[in-house]
């Protein structure tokens, strides 16, 4: 795998360990065909990663995590690649029809929604982000943390302007029996699946 080793380097670095994926899990997945990790490299030094799952029978994939190595922030590499990505899926998975993920705080306290939460917002917006209106979304957490809440956005992929409920649980119990390896009994999942709005408008994100 080629590149893997410095994508992880940069994921430890952006990510608290609560909020994470343990690394041998991101391999197997990797490994296993589950998840494609993209990277943003020059020569033979890589800057920066992102980490997508692929659910066709759902119809929906899944933005796990997506870095830049803070050297090279603001000069636009986060930005090709969101879009080479968002291109990738649209030519390799017509029937997907959003491209979901979570956005916590990288600064402030874990589940607060402060500087760093609105500034990972902000730059997911220019690219064409909306966020999911009145989906109380939690990361079900690691190590000693419990449920983290998030932000729960999507890039659609054919121009859509809402979302059904059914397709909205069907996703959110995707990613935590495949990703999270939680069952679907999981009490933090049914603690906030029951209280998805019937109809989830996907709105413009506040500059």
């Amino acid at each position: 795998m080629k590149g893997f080793q410095e994508c992880i380097q940069i994921y430890r670095k952006a990510f608290f360990e609560s909020d994470s994926v343990s690394v041998p899990r991101i391999e197997e997945l990797v490994r296993r065909d589950q998840g494609k990790l993209f990277s943003f490299s020059r020569g033979e030094e890589v800057f920066g990663f992102a980490l997508v799952y692929i659910f066709r029978t759902a119809s929906f994939a899944w933005l796990d995590y997506f870095a830049i190595h803070e050297s090279v922030r603001g000069q636009g590499l986060g930005t090709d690649l969101l879009k080479r990505i968002l291109l990738w899926l649209k030519e390799s998975s017509p029937t997907v029809q959003v491209l979901l993920f979570e956005v916590g705080d990288d600064e402030n306290e874990i589940g607060t929604f402060g500087k760093g939460w609105l500034r990972r917002v902000r730059f997911y917006s220019r690219v064409g982000a909306r966020i999911l209106e009145g989906v109380p979304y939690l990361f079900p957490g690691y190590g000693e943390k419990g449920p983290i809440p998030m932000a729960l956005l999507a890039f659609p992929l054919q121009s859509q302007t809402t979302l059904q409920k059914g397709f909205v649980e069907r996703a959110i119990t995707e990613i935590y029996n495949t990703v999270h390896l939680r069952k679907s009994d999981d009490s933090v999942l049914n603690s906030f699946l029951n209280r998805i709005p019937a109809e989830i408008k996907l709105s413009a994100l506040t500059p």
